[in-house]
């Protein structure tokens, strides 16, 4: 019993498809409307028989469209325009041949059933011709390499630029050269001795001589060591004993003496020394009867207000020193010149060992205080001298990496007011002419050995002169291809590198 299936307009073949392969019956008509997206195509109609071959399915179709029943008559599919005719049809077994089946099977028999003619092999034999010329005219015009070895000329340059640094300045100004400064400070003690220059005259030997005691008393007097006996007129000049005696009661004694201070101050003359200190001075006389002598001074130094200023102004340089190494060890990407270098007076404090006048051979001070300087950008002084080089560098030709050397020269000045620093930087580098590489590789392609060589003697701004070789040897021209044209630039002759620092 054949099943009648209705199409919708609206069906794709999928659908249609679909619908096919949920079929009850092997025999099947299928009405399909006017306008049905899914049987529009000739490829929708070769989709369906293929379905219904892999189905083992008859079918055929029912439509009023006459595009429609050609396109499915073309493709071998039954096609009716009343529905009753198509029914007498489809009762009729068909027999499905190979190449009507889907897959690998079907493709092989429908490829054998195509049976070409020989003029369907002409197109093939003139590609596989054409292919060939290619291949060897590739082969000729690729084969073949040259090599161009040129040393572009080279050209040293250099530099001497001005900068200044302004701790005022809060960014760098490349035109006038200038870059900010930034204040730093540190505090640091420090301990230094000087000699002291000043000179005195101290008391050196003591006078010596003898006296003569007389005992006033009916008893004995004992005269101990150390007793003091002086001068009555103007200022006392004081003596003692240096041995003990005693002396009878009404007699006499002479006695060895020396002055209690040092100094020429106890040469004293004959008879001067009249007076006895102390509980003696009832029972005893006393009297020199001849003078003293003896009494000599010496040369001491001492410290004076000339030492203590030049130990605070030598302490002052070594502590501006010390501030300026211990700065730097904290700077980073950055130089502090000694020159800005300056100590807070403010800040000073000072610890002296000795007074003026005191006697002594040196002074000690020790001394803390505040120090600062200007810090300078080492990568924008550079940075500056950079721009300054490549404004040196001429027309067709550029800086050479890794040639470029920069140095910084002597500090040109300080002004006092504004605190501005000006200082010196130089930069040397090399420069190197530039060759186009790929405008060299197309105007020699092609040409004679010979040409090619005129050209570039003539056109490439080199050091030496340029070479070319070519391989095979038995070619006579450049190669065609560009890519097959390869640029080595070699080194530059030595006999120029004194051009360059620490060469």
């Amino acid at each position: 019993m054949e099943q009648i299936i209705y199409l919708e307009v609206d069906d794709d073949i999928l659908t249609v498809r679909d619908r096919l392969r949920r079929a009850q019956s092997k025999h099947v008509l299928l009405v399909v409307p006017s306008g049905c997206q899914g049987l529009r195509r000739l490829l929708d109609f070769r989709l369906l028989r293929r379905q219904a071959a892999s189905l083992d399915m008859d079918i055929a179709l029912i439509s009023g469209n006459a595009t429609l029943r050609d396109l499915a008559s073309e493709e071998g599919l039954p096609v009716f325009s009343r529905l009753s005719q198509g029914r007498r049809t489809v009762r009729q077994k068909r027999q499905w041949q190979t190449r009507d089946q889907p897959g690998l099977e079907g493709l092989r028999a429908r490829l054998a059933h195509q049976k070409p003619r020989w003029w369907h092999w002409v197109p093939g034999v003139i590609t596989i011709v054409l292919v060939l010329g290619v291949l060897i005219w590739s082969g000729i015009m690729i084969w073949p390499s040259a090599t161009v070895s040129v040393v572009p000329a080279r050209e040293p340059i250099g530099v001497s630029v001005v900068v200044e640094a302004d701790p005022m300045a809060r960014a760098v100004d490349w035109d006038r050269m200038r870059l900010p400064a930034r204040i730093v400070q540190i505090e640091v003690v420090d301990r230094d001795e000087v000699e002291t220059t000043g000179i005195t005259n101290v008391a050196a030997d003591k006078a010596v001589g003898t006296v003569l005691f007389v005992n006033l008393t009916r008893q004995q007097a004992n005269i101990p060591t150390g007793t003091r006996v002086s001068t009555s007129a103007g200022t006392p000049v004081f003596f003692q004993t240096i041995e003990p005696v005693t002396i009878d009661p009404r007699g006499r004694l002479r006695v060895p003496i020396e002055a209690v201070e040092g100094g020429p101050g106890g040469n004293v003359g004959a008879n001067l020394i009249n007076q006895v200190e102390g509980s003696l001075a009832a029972t005893v006389r006393v009297i020199n009867e001849s003078a003293t002598s003896g009494g000599t001074n010496t040369q001491a130094r001492r410290v004076t207000h000339g030492d203590k200023q030049r130990a605070q102004d030598l302490l002052t340089q070594k502590l501006i020193q010390k501030g300026h190494a211990e700065l730097n060890a904290l700077l980073e990407e950055e130089f502090l010149p000694i020159e800005t270098m300056w100590i807070n007076q403010y800040s000073i404090q000072t610890n002296f060992d000795h007074h003026v006048n005191d006697q002594s051979n040196t002074l000690s001070l020790e001394m803390r205080g505040v120090v600062g300087g200007l810090a300078i950008s080492e990568e924008n002084a550079t940075e500056i001298v950079r721009q300054a080089l490549h404004r040196q560098i001429r027309s067709g030709f550029h800086l050479m990496s890794g040639t470029a050397h920069f140095s910084r020269g002597d500090l040109l000045g300080i002004d006092e007011e504004t605190g501005v620093v000006r200082f010196l930087m130089e930069g040397v580098a090399l420069t190197e002419a530039e060759i186009d590489e790929t405008l060299l590789r197309k105007a020699i392609r092609g040409r004679p050995i010979d040409q090619a060589l005129a050209y570039l003697r003539q056109t490439l701004p080199v050091e030496t002169e340029p070479t070319l070789q070519v391989s095979p040897d038995w070619m006579i021209r450049v190669p065609w291809m560009p890519f097959r044209i390869t640029v080595v630039k070699g080194e530059r002759p030595k006999e120029i590198a004194h051009a360059l620092p620490g060469a």
